[in-house]
């Protein structure tokens, strides 16, 4: 994974001070190719449950695919760089433990084997989610756009009948990750505050943009006045 400072900066800088979630996207490594589909979702769904027992994480939505897992955190009560690190520790071990046990060895050793050898290299790259959409359905909200969209349907129904997620818990249920179920009034109330926030900087950069155009008028007019 990469360096998990410059990530946090990463991330304190794209979700801007408005947000109240880390929104992340983790693509999971080529170590996925050597364990079962559930045994990987489970080994990555227990890390994500110690990082919250361990309050390195407050996680308020997530998903687990086969190939990725979407992250949603509360910002204010989640330490990043060193939830980061730990969930990264988590599965590393249990992914080593799964696979020396199954005749594998990791590439560090050197020392001949009845089973295959793997290297584990990075287990996750990670990256801001965008997906706007995706991040409402796991948290309880809903989705919609101005006109059809196959691509929106498949992700309702994808997460709709998916057991590694938190809209399970958002419908009162019990996923297999620790979710602090947040009401809509909490992203109503963090709506708000950032379009209240935008429109007082777009009032603020009007205000400036007349106060220099008057400026330069009223230069204009003492050049002609001195003519």
């Amino acid at each position: 994974m990469a360096d998990h400072k410059e990530k946090y900066k990463h991330h304190k800088v794209t979700h801007g001070h408005y947000s109240p979630t880390y929104n992340l996207l983790f693509h999971i490594g080529k170590w996925r190719k050597l364990i079962p589909d559930e045994r990987r979702k489970i080994i990555i769904a227990q890390a994500l449950n110690k990082c919250v027992c361990r309050k390195r994480f407050k996680i308020v939505g997530y998903l687990i695919t086969e190939r990725r897992v979407c992250l949603i955190l509360d910002k204010k009560k989640t330490k990043l760089k060193k939830g980061l690190k730990s969930f990264d520790k988590y599965v590393e071990k249990e992914v080593k433990h799964y696979l020396n046990r199954h005749g594998y060895i990791h590439h560090e050793t050197h020392r001949k084997h009845k089973g295959q050898r793997f290297i584990l290299g990075d287990l996750f790259k990670c990256c801001t989610l965008y997906n706007q959409n995706l991040i409402k359905l796991i948290t309880g909200r809903k989705a919609k756009l101005p006109y059809y969209s196959s691509h929106l349907k498949r992700l309702k129904d994808l997460i709709h009948d998916y057991n590694f997620c938190s809209a399970i818990n958002y419908d009162g249920g019990i996923s297999p990750v620790d979710v602090k179920v947040k009401p809509k009034s909490y992203w109503k109330k963090h709506h708000k505050h950032k379009h209240k926030h935008n429109h007082h900087h777009d009032h603020h950069h009007h205000d400036h943009h007349h106060h220099d155009k008057h400026h330069h008028d009223k230069n204009h007019e003492d050049k002609k006045d001195k003519k």
